[in-house]
């Protein structure tokens, strides 16, 4: 199986993809593409979306069985966000040109709040027995700042695209 990723920023490029691979199986491929998140969302840069599937993907990467598009949350309604990924879901799904499952997620608030959600994957990339995970309400809409005090508190920074994918790696899914 090949899967056609779209994210919104590097680090997402690089961290979804092990996410994908430890669900779906190392065996799965996974071509990616980063847009930027005004394109993702915006319903006046849908035809731009499906040329990048039609146009790009597609055409490199004739065996994509699925498309899988990711976009963060951040601080925005949560009801609008999911208006408009419904909306560049189905428009996806009417006007692709294969009949292939397509699906648009949004991650509430960022990449990092499910980073922040493995407490045992943390402990073993941190290298510690103790930490402190921020309680409710503590991370906001802000869990990368989160999970950068968190670093910090243990004498590390975290840099997004080198720390996230090898998190993920360390993650339990089940």
């Amino acid at each position: 199986m090949k899967i056609g990723l779209i994210v919104e920023g590097d680090s997402d490029e690089k961290a979804i993809p092990v996410l994908i691979k430890k669900i779906l199986g190392e065996d799965t491929g996974v071509i990616s593409r980063v847009k930027k998140r005004g394109d993702i969302l915006s319903p006046k840069k849908k035809k731009k979306m499906l040329a990048a599937i039609n146009l790009d993907l597609f055409s490199e990467h004739p065996d994509i069985s699925k498309i899988l598009l990711c976009t963060d949350y951040e601080c925005d309604n949560t009801e609008e966000v999911e208006q408009k990924l419904s909306l560049m879901e189905n428009f996806l799904k009417k006007n692709i040109e294969r009949d292939i499952p397509v699906f648009c997620i949004g991650v509430k608030h960022a990449l990092e709040e499910w980073l922040l959600a493995d407490k045992n994957a943390l402990l073993t990339y941190l290298d510690t027995r103790i930490i402190r995970l921020p309680g409710p309400g503590e991370i906001g809409c802000s869990p990368k700042q989160a999970l950068k005090n968190m670093f910090k508190m243990h004498g590390k920074q975290y840099l997004q695209r080198r720390d996230a994918p090898e998190i993920f790696r360390e993650a339990d899914i089940d």
